[in-house]
């Protein structure tokens, strides 16, 4: 059970159409193929390496970043310990912690205390991706149409403060987050994703943003944040 005073965002969805039955062995390695890697860190990430190698439990495939003890790319903070699993049903959960918290100071200065930023694009990025394994895996899953039934929820979000971390937004400062946790959802078309991401993500995400001292979400950030996701590949 996550604590009601967790600093995370979960997200999650289910595939409606007609499932393929694909068990074990197959259907662990259809899910390593359907991760979409648009950054450093994507969702559903498929590990090999020993000690975070996804594994089978009650049916479903798990899997538990944080228990990795190598050293490897990233950090072992609670954005870079996901935890997630994916059932033969079509049901995929994802909880995650928040990058902002895990920030470095900069010249010499003390890094911000956790649980006093949000950053004002990383939401478009991580929910775009999430939507976009979706559609892969329902490509692999699904005979036909299929349909995402979409669903996150980000909590300890209350005396965050909007911002940009990478800088090169507009300063926001001044938006803050009274409310402690929020819950989304929407149920699309599989096939739909790719071409109306910008049009999906916008009015899923506003009223997150809507939070923030009403902060109006722009549509042209949620297109240029989705055109930027697309063209990185790692």
């Amino acid at each position: 059970m996550i604590p009601r005073d967790a600093r995370t965002a979960t997200t999650g969805y289910e595939l409606g159409g007609d499932l393929s039955n694909l068990q074990g062995a197959a259907f662990a390695e259809t899910i390593r193929q359907a991760v979409v890697r648009h950054s450093g860190w994507p969702p559903f990430w498929y590990p090999t390496r020993r000690g975070i190698v996804p594994y089978a439990f009650d049916g479903v495939v798990e899997c538990w970043l944080g228990g990795d003890t190598e050293q490897g790319p990233g950090s072992h903070d609670a954005a870079h310990s996901d935890f997630w699993h994916i059932s033969p049903d079509g049901l995929a959960f994802l909880l995650r912690g928040y990058q902002e918290d895990g920030l470095e100071g900069r010249s010499g200065q003390a890094p911000p205390p956790p649980g006093t930023l949000f950053d004002i694009t990383l939401p478009i990025w991580r929910t775009g991706e999430v939507l976009m394994h979706a559609r892969s895996l329902a490509a692999a899953l699904v005979e036909g149409p299929a349909t995402v039934n979409f669903k996150a929820h980000f909590a300890g979000l209350a005396g965050r403060e909007l911002t940009s971390m990478s800088g090169r937004q507009l300063p926001f400062e001044g938006h803050v987050a009274r409310q402690d946790a929020i819950s989304l959802a929407t149920v699309i078309e599989a096939g739909g994703i790719d071409a109306n991401l910008p049009e999906i993500l916008h009015p899923l995400l506003e009223p997150l943003y809507a939070l923030f001292d009403f902060f109006q979400l722009p549509a042209a950030l949620v297109a240029n944040q989705t055109a930027a996701m697309r063209g990185t590949r790692f």
